[in-house]
């Protein structure tokens, strides 16, 4: 863990002495490579790297994500070096994010968790208001900003009364279903509270639409690869200190996050704008993880990890592929962006393997864990069903309509010629699917 802390100050100070994208994106690869050899088979049982620190299968694959997320980020954003646009205030703001996300995914005490948790926003923040594309970035940070800040508030003030009544805030020994017994109600709620917005569960989510809109592409990529994936690690942390809570209120909150991610599933299928419509989707998708974590059944919980890495990997894909379309025809409307195929069948390939994967296509890994997830929320309710089938069939519906409107019929004239990807454009798109079919052939890393 000291080896893989170290490698990724290298990087930070790489950053500093010679910021070059290929240079860093080359450590990177060997970070994240080296630690999936190191830990990538690490098991269910929590393995102790010291007090403060420890690894299980959820942890490490997520840690994982976050190595693979910084190294995509930075493939995706090579017009920053190739504009000059301070590539190295680029690179330590990505690298700086890394190692945050990194000990947030190790921490096994709840407030050093928060402290991490909280610290993530700032780097992100700077990415939104440095590179994004609009004066409406600053509305879409400061909204982010005032959802996530207030919900954690709520977060701290419940840890400090925890630690009145004498309640460990340890997040490994409160997996002891009896702590579930000393959280009243009233705390439940708030301690809740921050990772609903952050995941986010509807009517929490009217933040992250507006933010991966204004935000430059690696951006929108870790807002969807890993930061959302925050508040799913840490409901699940906290799920047997609101044992009884959520045992109580579960029908409600799963109701919410189901018929939610209808409502958002609806709201894609009439979406015009490529950035909103991949956002909502990962409100739809987030739905479904919650009402997995909520079924507080093991199917429900190894579904919901399998999850947060495909839609993960999905989503920031999906985001490098708008900002492609974007680079081309300086617009995020679907109508503005036809005919690709008749321009560049090259890309039209990737896309179609990129928007399978959202509808969960084999041999994606996303089938794998929605089907996983299926079993863990029908083992809840039957009547669960119904929702959970609108949304399966609302996402084939807008990802064949994106796939189909932005691949046929008559090219845009006004935008000229569209530009040849680049090689690292190639490698980029490459390296986030693969992974989503290549995982499926060793599912017992997450079990």
């Amino acid at each position: 863990m000291l080896g893989t802390l170290f490698c990724c100050f290298s990087v930070l100070y790489m950053s500093f002495i010679r910021p070059n994208f290929v240079y860093v994106t080359q450590l990177l690869m060997v970070i994240t490579f080296v630690f999936s050899l190191k830990f990538g088979y690490c098991s269910g049982l929590y393995s102790f790297l010291s007090f403060s620190f420890s690894l299980d299968s959820m942890s490490t694959n997520l840690i994982i994500l976050s190595f693979w997320c910084s190294l995509l980020m930075i493939l995706g954003s090579f017009y920053i070096s190739k504009k000059k646009l301070d590539e190295m205030l680029f690179l330590i703001s990505v690298v700086i994010l890394m190692i945050i996300l990194f000990l947030s995914f190790l921490m096994t005490n709840l407030l050093m968790f928060y402290i991490c948790f909280e610290l993530s926003l700032v780097p992100t923040f700077y990415l939104i208001m440095k590179w994004g594309y609009q004066p409406e970035r600053i509305q879409a940070s400061l909204y982010m900003l005032l959802y996530t800040i207030c919900a954690s508030l709520s977060l701290l003030i419940t840890m400090v009364e925890m630690n009145n009544h004498l309640i460990s805030l340890s997040m490994v020994f409160s997996f002891e279903p009896k702590t579930g017994y000393y959280v009243h109600s009233g705390y439940a709620i708030f301690l809740m509270l921050a990772f609903f917005v952050k995941m986010p569960l509807y009517f929490t989510h009217l933040w992250l639409p507006k933010a991966h809109v204004e935000a430059p592409v690696a951006g929108s990529m870790v807002l969807a690869g890993v930061l959302l994936k925050l508040g799913s690690y840490g409901l699940i942390r906290v799920m047997s200190f609101c044992y009884l809570f959520m045992y109580k209120y579960s029908e409600v909150f799963m109701s919410v996050s189901l018929v939610g991610g209808v409502l958002t599933s609806m709201i894609c299928v009439v979406q015009s704008d490529l950035k909103s419509l991949i956002a909502y989707s990962s409100i739809g998708h987030m739905g479904v993880l919650t009402g997995g974590i909520l079924s507080m059944s093991w199917f429900g919980i190894v579904g919901a990890v399998i999850m947060m890495v495909a839609h993960g990997l999905c989503s920031s894909g999906m985001f490098f592929l708008s900002n492609t379309y974007y680079q081309n025809s300086k617009s995020r409307s679907v109508l503005m962006n036809k005919g690709v195929l008749h321009a560049f069948p090259f890309m039209v390939m990737f896309s179609f393997l990129v928007f399978s994967c959202n509808m969960s296509a084999p041999p994606s890994i996303n089938l794998a864990g929605e089907l996983i997830l299926c079993m863990g929320i029908l083992s809840f309710s039957y009547v669960s069903a119904i929702p959970v089938a609108l949304m399966t069939l609302l996402s084939g519906g807008y990802s064949m309509y994106l796939y189909v409107l932005s691949s046929h019929g008559n090219t845009v004239k006004m935008f000229g010629s569209w530009k040849q990807l680049k090689n690292y454009d190639i490698f980029c798109i490459a390296l986030h699917f693969l992974p989503i079919w290549g995982i499926i052939l060793n599912l017992k890393m997450y079990i």
